[in-house]
């Protein structure tokens, strides 16, 4: 049997490739992709913006059945509907020495990790994916795995929120109402947390709105000035910058209260020039970076259906016409990829 696999040889170049199904080894499961979401880390590294180790299968965001197991994987898990995690570390891929990373508790961090879709790892952009069995979990009766496809990224917006406190009630600013944003102002919404959506496009604001933003506003220059006036001159108790510009950052500083959080989410690839370090020291700012998220909490949100996934999802493309799927994401909006029949 072959297995069908579309392959980032060079940016922005893909060819599909035919190969033999993979083989499951020592605590690996072997996953029939059927969906597949395209997200702006996928694009930058089309682009050639995000550098890789090629060729590489894209795909990090899917849902699936397992397939079959390999050794130490229970077969309870073979027919079972999944979503998976991305990080292959020591700890689910059973190191009998794990890194000084894992050994500390930071296994998003292993030193010895690949990323499914992204570092040296293929991903779901293919009929089959080979997963470790610790970064699968089961999709529960009742949700599609259509909807299961969000699983990744909405663990990444609940991610946003991870390592500091904040008071409900607090002003959170998401730079950037596309892919990751607007499921980070669900997030914040459902935190009970007031949420100001920026973006350059009146519909994605508008399609905020309804993901739970109380205003929205485009990035122009009046920006600060709208967020001081709304909070009294101080400023935004937290500003996610998830609009993978590269000035995002700049702009996140300058709407920001001293004291305040920024939270960088977005992947552009790019490097930021022109950070106004004097302004972060002064007003005592603390910049966090953002990747990776819970699924726990991620899969809890979906089983409550409250997310409208319709409204971000802008079109469903086959697998074997990815390179048009990637060029319409390109443009906004959520593409999911049909990869496989259930």
């Amino acid at each position: 049997m072959k297995s069908t696999a579309m392959v980032l040889t060079a940016p922005e170049t893909i060819i599909k490739e035919e190969k033999p199904v993979p083989e499951p080894g020592p605590n690996y499961a072997r996953v029939k992709v059927i969906w597949a979401g395209i997200c702006s880390t996928d694009l930058a590294i089309y682009s050639g913006d995000y550098k890789v180790q090629l060729p590489l299968v894209l795909g990090h965001e899917f849902s699936g059945i397992v397939e079959a197991v390999g050794p130490g994987v229970s077969p309870n898990w073979v027919g079972k509907p999944v979503v998976g995690e991305i990080n292959d570390t020591c700890l689910v891929t059973g190191d009998p020495a794990p890194c000084a990373a894992c050994m500390r508790g930071l296994p998003h961090h292993c030193i010895r990790r690949t990323v499914l879709g992204i570092d040296r790892h293929d991903g779901a952009f293919a009929e089959h994916a080979l997963i470790p069995h610790g970064n699968l979990h089961r999709v529960q009766e009742g949700l599609s795995l259509r909807e299961a496809a969000f699983a990744e990224p909405l663990a990444a917006a609940f991610q946003a929120f991870v390592g500091f406190h904040i008071e409900p009630g607090s002003l959170v600013v998401v730079l950037g109402a596309g892919r990751l944003g607007l499921l980070i102002t669900a997030v914040a919404k459902d935190k009970n947390l007031k949420v100001i959506a920026v973006d350059p496009n009146e519909k994605q604001r508008e399609t905020a709105m309804k993901f739970g933003a109380s205003e929205c506003f485009a990035p122009d220059g009046s920006l600060p000035e709208k967020i001081k006036r709304l909070t009294e001159g101080l400023g935004a108790d937290v500003v996610v910058e998830a609009s993978s510009h590269p000035e995002g950052l700049n702009t996140a500083i300058n709407i920001v209260r001293p004291q305040g959080i920024v939270v960088q989410k977005s992947t552009p690839g790019l490097v930021s020039g022109g950070i106004d370090i004097t302004r972060i020291a002064v007003n005592e700012i603390r910049i966090q970076g953002s990747r990776c998220g819970p699924f726990k909490e991620s899969m809890a949100m979906l089983d409550r259906h409250i997310l409208p996934l319709d409204e971000m999802i802008r079109g469903e493309y086959p697998l074997d016409r990815l390179r048009e799927a990637l060029e319409d994401a390109a443009k906004g909006g959520k593409i999911l990829i049909r990869v496989s029949e259930e």
